[in-house]
Protein backbone atom coordinates (compact mmCIF):
# COMPACT_ATOMS: atom_id res chain seq x y z
CA UNK A 1 0.00 0.00 0.00
CA UNK A 2 1.31 3.58 -0.96
CA UNK A 3 1.71 6.14 1.79
CA UNK A 4 -0.24 8.97 1.87
CA UNK A 5 0.91 12.14 0.38
CA UNK A 6 0.26 15.45 2.36
CA UNK A 7 -1.49 15.70 6.14
CA UNK A 8 -3.83 13.50 7.29
CA UNK A 9 -7.40 15.32 6.67
CA UNK A 10 -8.75 17.54 9.28
CA UNK A 11 -11.73 16.56 11.53
CA UNK A 12 -14.48 19.11 12.19
CA UNK A 13 -17.06 18.69 14.69
CA UNK A 14 -20.11 19.48 12.09
CA UNK A 15 -22.32 19.66 14.72
CA UNK A 16 -20.43 21.94 16.54
CA UNK A 17 -20.51 24.38 13.43
CA UNK A 18 -24.09 24.16 13.74
CA UNK A 19 -24.72 25.66 16.88
CA UNK A 20 -21.61 27.79 16.44
CA UNK A 21 -23.35 29.23 13.78
CA UNK A 22 -26.47 29.35 15.78
CA UNK A 23 -24.71 31.65 18.47
CA UNK A 24 -23.34 34.25 15.65
CA UNK A 25 -20.07 33.25 16.73
CA UNK A 26 -17.15 34.58 14.58
CA UNK A 27 -14.94 32.20 12.26
CA UNK A 28 -11.98 32.85 14.26
CA UNK A 29 -14.13 32.01 17.63
CA UNK A 30 -15.09 28.98 15.56
CA UNK A 31 -11.12 28.32 14.80
CA UNK A 32 -10.66 28.60 18.20
CA UNK A 33 -13.03 26.57 19.47
CA UNK A 34 -12.61 23.91 17.36
CA UNK A 35 -8.60 24.20 17.18
CA UNK A 36 -8.85 24.43 13.46
CA UNK A 37 -6.94 26.79 11.54
CA UNK A 38 -8.95 29.42 10.06
CA UNK A 39 -8.32 28.99 6.74
CA UNK A 40 -8.91 25.57 6.60
CA UNK A 41 -12.71 26.22 8.20
CA UNK A 42 -12.89 29.23 5.24
CA UNK A 43 -12.50 26.45 2.74
CA UNK A 44 -14.29 23.50 4.07
CA UNK A 45 -17.96 23.49 1.84
CA UNK A 46 -19.64 21.16 4.90
CA UNK A 47 -18.58 23.40 7.97
CA UNK A 48 -19.63 26.75 5.79
CA UNK A 49 -22.94 25.34 4.70
CA UNK A 50 -23.85 24.04 8.67
CA UNK A 51 -22.35 27.43 9.99
CA UNK A 52 -24.55 29.38 7.46
CA UNK A 53 -27.52 27.25 8.17
CA UNK A 54 -27.28 27.84 12.26
CA UNK A 55 -26.86 31.40 11.96
CA UNK A 56 -30.49 31.23 9.95
CA UNK A 57 -31.42 29.39 12.80
CA UNK A 58 -30.39 31.39 15.10
CA UNK A 59 -31.71 35.15 13.76
CA UNK A 60 -34.79 32.93 13.92
CA UNK A 61 -34.90 32.19 17.66
CA UNK A 62 -33.88 35.77 18.05
CA UNK A 63 -36.73 37.30 16.73
CA UNK A 64 -39.01 34.80 18.29
CA UNK A 65 -37.77 36.06 21.50
CA UNK A 66 -38.22 39.42 20.50
CA UNK A 67 -42.07 38.40 19.45
CA UNK A 68 -42.29 37.00 22.65
CA UNK A 69 -40.67 40.02 24.34
CA UNK A 70 -43.05 42.55 22.97
CA UNK A 71 -46.12 40.93 24.69
CA UNK A 72 -45.00 42.49 28.04
CA UNK A 73 -42.07 45.19 27.40
CA UNK A 74 -43.63 48.23 25.38
CA UNK A 75 -39.84 49.18 24.22
CA UNK A 76 -39.73 46.39 22.01
CA UNK A 77 -43.33 46.07 20.50
CA UNK A 78 -42.38 50.07 19.61
CA UNK A 79 -39.06 49.19 18.22
CA UNK A 80 -40.77 45.72 16.08
CA UNK A 81 -43.81 48.47 14.78
CA UNK A 82 -41.16 50.80 13.61
CA UNK A 83 -38.68 47.90 12.17
CA UNK A 84 -41.58 46.18 10.47
CA UNK A 85 -44.54 48.33 10.29
CA UNK A 86 -43.55 51.88 9.30
CA UNK A 87 -44.35 53.16 12.27
CA UNK A 88 -42.85 56.15 13.76
CA UNK A 89 -42.60 58.82 16.43
CA UNK A 90 -43.15 61.84 14.08
CA UNK A 91 -46.54 62.07 13.25
CA UNK A 92 -46.02 64.17 9.85
CA UNK A 93 -44.54 60.64 8.85
CA UNK A 94 -47.79 59.02 9.25
CA UNK A 95 -49.45 59.83 5.94
CA UNK A 96 -45.78 60.36 3.97
CA UNK A 97 -46.35 58.31 0.71
CA UNK A 98 -50.04 58.27 0.46
CA UNK A 99 -52.23 60.15 -1.73
CA UNK A 100 -55.87 60.63 -0.06
CA UNK A 101 -58.47 60.69 -2.98
CA UNK A 102 -62.42 60.10 -3.11
CA UNK A 103 -63.27 63.06 -1.02
CA UNK A 104 -65.71 65.73 -1.98
CA UNK A 105 -66.70 68.63 0.46
CA UNK A 106 -69.95 69.67 0.50
CA UNK A 107 -71.32 72.60 2.34
CA UNK A 108 -73.41 72.56 5.21
CA UNK A 109 -76.22 74.31 4.57
CA UNK A 110 -77.43 74.10 8.24
CA UNK A 111 -73.99 76.36 9.34
CA UNK A 112 -74.67 79.05 7.27
CA UNK A 113 -77.93 80.15 9.36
Amino acid sequence: MPNPVGRPKTQIDLDQAFKLGTMHCTLEECSAWLGVPLATLSTHKEFSELYKKGKEQGKMSLRRYQWNLAKTNVAMAIWLGKQYLGQSDDPGLANRGYEITGFQFVEDKDAQD
